[in-house]
C-alpha cells in the first residue's frame, strides 16, 4: 500500500473537509433559488454536482493511501433571499478553496507526491473560474441591477412552486416510471 506524509494527506483532509462543504452550500442554494422561482436553481444544482466530483476524487486518493476520509466539515452559510449576498459567499468559498489548493499543490510537491499535487492543481482550476465567473457575475449585477439580472432567471410559470415533477425535470432527473 502507498504512503504519504502526514502533510500531504491532512492536505487531501482539509479540501476534503472544504468540499463536503461546498456540496453543502450550492445544493443548498440551488433549493433555495428553485423554491423562489428561479432557473439559477439549475446553475447552482449543477456547481453542487462539481463539487461532490471533486470530493470523490479527494476521497478516492484518500482510499488509494489507506486512509479514511475525514467526514466533518463546516457547515455552509450564505443569506437566505440575498443573491448579492448568495454571490459573496460563493466568491469567499471559492476563494478560500482556491487559496487551500494553491498551498496543498506546495505541500505535496514538498513532501515529493506529484500525484497528490495534480490532484490539487485539477481542482485549483476549477475554484479560480469560479472565482473569475462569480466576480462577472457581481460585475453584470452592478451594470444592469439585482432586480434586472434575476428577472431573467425568473420561471415563467410560478405554479411550478414545489411541483416535484416540474423539479426534476428542471435538475434533469426522471421519475421512476418514466
Amino acid at each position: 500500500m502507498p504512503t504519504a506524509s502526514n502533510y500531504v494527506l491532512e492536505a487531501l483532509q482539509a479540501s476534503c473537509r472544504l468540499h463536503l462543504t461546498a456540496v453543502e452550500h450550492y445544493a443548498g442554494i440551488a433549493a433555495h433559488l428553485r423554491a423562489l422561482g428561479y432557473s439559477l436553481g439549475v446553475f447552482y444544482r449543477d456547481q453542487s454536482d462539481k463539487e461532490a466530483s471533486h470530493l470523490r476524487l479527494l476521497m478516492d486518493r484518500l482510499e488509494y493511501l489507506g486512509v479514511a476520509p475525514s467526514l466533518d466539515h463546516k457547515l455552509p452559510t450564505w443569506p437566505r433571499h440575498d443573491y448579492a449576498g448568495i454571490l459573496t459567499a460563493n466568491l469567499l468559498l471559492e476563494t478560500a478553496a482556491a487559496a487551500l489548493e494553491g498551498l496543498n499543490i506546495s505541500v505535496c510537491r514538498d513532501a515529493g507526491d506529484e500525484q497528490s499535487a495534480l490532484v490539487f492543481v485539477e481542482l485549483l482550476a476549477g475554484s479560480e473560474a469560479s472565482v473569475i465567473q462569480t466576480e462577472a457575475i457581481q460585475t453584470l449585477v452592478d451594470e444592469i441591477g439585482l432586480e434586472e439580472y434575476l428577472a431573467t432567471y425568473r420561471l415563467a410559470d410560478e405554479s411550478v412552486y414545489g411541483d416535484v415533477k416540474r423539479s426534476r425535470q428542471l435538475y434533469g432527473r426522471r421519475e421512476a416510471g418514466a
